[in-house]
């Protein structure tokens, strides 16, 4: 009885092509299949867990596959799913995300002209996600949030309430990290208090988002009366 799986039932399995599967074999991102005979190849049972992990986070985080590979370490060594990317997004942040684009290619898939763009960003309402010395420094948020602005200038929002905004969300992200800062204990092991970290940082970013969207309401409703 064999004790592994064929590549065409990893495929019907998981939805993912035969090609994707390798590419992520190749990279590392997968346990190497026990080879039966020379055609024949036989991978692990959990290939298919790990297979549909790397795809949701390709599909809901728009993660590349270095990125990728970082988290299914920490996840290889025991630590939880949704722990490894608490410990990523918190300790590591969103610059060290592969940055796809550079400023032309950013301008083109956002319909923005790039001297708008280089106004953004010294608003501070664009905020790259490489230094500035890396010519390909934009990634998928900030592509995004390149769309955003787009469509708020379209409807007649300036550069300088969306500067504006962006001081307040600094302002506010400064309060978020000194709390999470006075909360962490600064004893125990570094795994603990990394993913003890980027949960205060989630609650704070959940709490601020909370707020914000009632006050928005409120300071609206007031300006109707």
């Amino acid at each position: 009885m064999k004790n592994g799986l064929r590549m065409k039932e990893l495929v019907e399995r998981t939805g993912v092509p035969a090609s994707a599967i390798r590419h992520y074999l190749a990279q590392g991102l997968l346990p190497k299949p026990k080879q039966v005979h020379k055609r024949l190849h036989l991978y692990p049972p959990e290939t298919v867990e790990r297979v549909r992990m790397i795809k949701h986070m390709q599909r809901t985080e728009h993660l590349p596959l270095d990125v990728i590979a970082r988290r299914m370490k920490l996840i290889n060594k025991g630590t939880r799913p949704e722990e490894a990317r608490e410990i990523d997004a918190g300790m590591l942040g969103a610059s060290t995300r592969l940055a796809r684009y550079d400023l032309a290619a950013l301008s083109r898939r956002s319909g923005l002209p790039q001297r708008t763009l280089r106004v953004a960003q010294r608003a501070g309402c664009l905020l790259p996600a490489a230094p500035d010395n890396d010519e390909r420094r934009y990634d998928e948020t900030d592509l995004f949030a390149a769309k955003k602005l787009q469509q708020a200038l379209e409807e007649g929002m300036r550069i300088q309430h969306l500067g504006e905004v962006a001081e307040a969300a600094q302002a506010l992200a400064e309060v978020i990290v000194r709390a999470e800062r006075e909360s962490v204990p600064h004893d125990g092991e570094f795994a603990d208090r990394a993913a003890k970290a980027s949960r205060l940082l989630q609650l704070g970013r959940d709490i601020a988002h909370y707020v914000l969207d009632r006050c928005v309401e409120r300071t609206a409703q007031k300006e109707l009366v």
